[in-house]
């Protein structure tokens, strides 16, 4: 006989009971050990598996683990109130089960390689045994927990300091390292609507009002009627346009970002003295990763915020897209920044280049899916768009017909984005010419591609090679640089778009970068230039095509092709492969199209 009640036996067998102190211990141990563990996951991905497009925050080392504090608070509260009742139910044992389950989600949420239920089930086992083996050492886990936990929180301190000084201590040693710049030289300014098609543009006449303002700057420079991007998707559409190249002339993929190779619009310009800077939304194929940030004195991505903070808890993340989440009407995807915010930033930024010309890249994403407009554009065409549940905001495994009332929901909420990004790329433009600069400063608005509605059987973009993906804005104005009111209606390619932007600041002389300066359409330097239309290549997934003229031929990697004449169709509704004059037309084009990618 031990003397022992039945309860002090059960408790010595399920470990100790457990405080509220210590439930709030162990839950914030389990919370920073979670946290930290997928940082490192990440850089394993990173460095070992050679995964480089994490789309991941460079801030995740301690946002993950603030943002699992709040993940493991719920359990602990739970924890907390049942103590209150059943305080011999709560020991460190049950309380490890119930937290681990948790702490072990993350490895397979991040590799995504089995169902969610298997996901469940084999978590659940892990946390099991995780807490038989506290249950005879709970007093000296406890002790572990209170003394590495101050490790962590330092950890986690240092980090926050690292990924928040280095930048402010890289931006200033670039800047003391330009060289002089011309003097009244001209600032240049990219902007990138992200997803933005030409033909749901009322600049190009689109029924809608969806795109005043580009009208209205349209008017002070240069209409280009047909561009055309190198890719169908961002990064090696965005690639092109920051370096001249096509996509096949660099390394990117679905997973590999821009290596250091190639000289960009960035790096160039600061050699002649520009203050650079890169504002972007789309963290993922235009973020720290990609390769972009090359010859950027400041580059800001993903943004320090609430939503992205708990975007960088991978349990978090998986919940916001989930069905659950859709289920109860939940779309908004967690730390997406909005074109106001992407403008503001820009705007404090510039207030500080004084002396300088500056260079500046902005990405705007609020007309990519899952098309959410500001509540005061939600009804400006057609239902209102927060009444609908997005086809394009979990995945692209859809069926294969859609119900055109649902695609007629979509694109109604796409062209509300449209019109709300016009109205803040204007209010941004206004707020540089209030400031008298927009008159020194050649302005560049385009797009990295656009956006399909099923016109060809597909949603979204990167699939196909048709105009709905292809065809995007190109407005270029430059004050007295760039004459005003003149429309190009060639094709053309945003390729060569670097070495316009030379051309402009440099005229006569030779650019660092491929392609055909644009500025042949308005100076006499382009008297050269062959009559012959210079044919625009696009690519993406083993197909190909090239415009030239008024016609647009698409061949894919099983060798179908299609030929569109993109003047009386510039929607590609009627093929005209099959007919006599597009055979004809199919021969001309069949070796240039081939010749492309060669060599």
């Amino acid at each position: 006989m031990t003397g022992e009640s039945p309860r002090e036996v059960r408790a010595a067998r399920a470990g100790a009971e457990l405080s509220a102190a210590g439930i709030l211990l162990v839950a914030g141990w389990f919370a920073l050990a979670t946290g930290l563990g997928e940082v490192a996951l990440h850089a394993f991905r990173k460095l070992v598996l050679q995964r480089y497009l994490l789309d991941v925050s460079l801030h995740a080392g301690w946002m993950a683990p603030l943002a699992n504090m709040l993940v493991f608070a719920i359990p602990a509260l739970v924890l907390i109130v049942v103590r209150r009742v059943w305080p011999a139910r709560v020991t460190v044992s049950f309380a490890v089960v119930a937290y681990a389950f948790l702490a072990v989600l993350p490895p397979f949420i991040i590799f995504d390689k089995l169902h969610g239920l298997a996901v469940t089930v084999l978590a659940a086992g892990l946390a099991l045994q995780a807490g038989r083996i506290v249950r005879d050492h709970s007093h000296a886990f406890l002790a572990f927990a209170r003394r590495s936990i101050y490790w962590m929180s330092a950890a986690v301190v240092l980090l926050a300091a690292a990924v928040t000084l280095y930048p402010i201590i890289a931006e200033r040693r670039a800047i003391a390292a330009l060289p002089g710049a011309p003097v009244n030289a001209p600032n240049v300014l990219l902007i990138v609507l992200d997803t933005v098609r030409a033909l749901s543009l009322s600049l190009y006449g689109y029924d809608r009002p969806t795109s005043p303002n580009l009208a209205r700057l349209a008017a002070r420079g240069v209409r280009f009627d047909r561009a055309f991007v190198t890719a169908p998707w961002t990064l090696p559409s965005h690639a092109s346009l920051l370096t001249g190249h096509h996509p096949h002339e660099t390394n990117v993929s679905f997973t590999v970002g821009l290596d250091s190779k190639l000289p960009t619009l960035a790096t160039v310009l600061s050699r002649r003295g520009y203050q650079t800077a890169g504002f972007v939304a789309n963290g993922h194929y235009t973020g720290w990763e990609s390769g972009f940030t090359r010859g950027f004195s400041r580059y800001e991505d993903r943004q320090v915020s609430m939503g992205q903070m708990l975007s960088q808890s991978s349990v978090i993340l998986a919940l916001s897209r989930s069905r659950l989440a859709s289920a109860i009407g939940y779309h908004q995807q967690l730390g997406r920044k909005h074109a106001a915010e992407v403008g503001a930033a820009m705007l404090r930024w510039q207030r500080r280049t004084e002396g300088r010309p500056f260079f500046a890249f902005l990405n705007y994403l609020d007309a990519h899916a899952p098309y959410l407009p500001p509540v005061q554009f939600r009804r400006l065409f057609g239902q209102d768009a927060a009444s609908r549940t997005p086809l394009l905001i979990r995945n692209l495994d859809l069926p294969a017909v859609w119900p055109t009332p649902q695609l007629r929901l979509e694109r109604d909420a796409y062209e509300q984005a449209i019109a709300a990004l016009d109205h803040s790329v204007g209010q941004l433009l206004d707020s540089l010419e209030s400031r008298g600069v927009l008159d020194n400063t050649i302005v560049i608005v385009t797009s990295d591609h656009g956006e399909e509605f099923g016109e060809h059987g597909k949603l979204g973009h990167g699939r196909t090679l048709h105009t709905q993906a292809l065809w995007v804005p190109l407005l270029i104005t430059g004050g007295s640089l760039v004459p005003g009111g003149v429309t190009v209606t060639d094709p053309v390619s945003l390729r060569d778009v670097p070495s316009t932007v030379t051309a402009i600041l440099s005229p006569g002389n030779p650019s660092p970068f491929p392609g055909v300066s644009l500025t042949r359409f308005w100076t006499s330097f382009g008297a050269n230039q062959s009559a012959e239309p210079i044919p625009v290549f696009s690519t993406s997934l083993g197909k190909k095509s090239v415009v030239s003229g008024r016609y647009h031929y698409i061949r894919d990697a099983s060798g179908g092709e299609l030929l569109y004449d993109i003047m009386s169709d510039p929607e590609e509704l009627t093929d005209l492969g099959p007919t006599r004059e597009g055979n004809r037309v199919i021969q001309r084009l069949r070796p240039v199209l081939a010749s492309y990618g060669r060599g």
